[in-house]
């Protein structure tokens, strides 16, 4: 059993990120609780929305909610 899954079973969450809309359109998710410069991005573009990863590369969703998704998943595994 995975730590995640222990912090799970006991009733443990991450809480979710919070969302902005900035006035140029781009979407910031940042954590409830201050962690240095964290924040998941995501910007509208041609191919649809797209998210930033760390370490170079992006990932394209269809939707807005789809992408605040994945960041929220690529976010609790980060705290996980």
């Amino acid at each position: 059993m995975t730590i995640a899954q222990r912090l799970a079973d006991a009733g443990i969450e991450v809480k979710p990120l919070e969302w902005e809309e900035t006035v140029t359109g781009r979407y910031i998710g940042t954590p409830p609780v201050k962690l240095g410069d964290m924040a998941f991005w995501i910007f509208m573009r041609a191919e649809g929305y797209v998210r930033h990863l760390n370490g170079g590369g992006k990932s394209v969703h269809t939707t807005l909610e789809a992408a605040k998704s994945a960041a929220q998943a690529a976010y609790t595994a980060r705290i996980l």
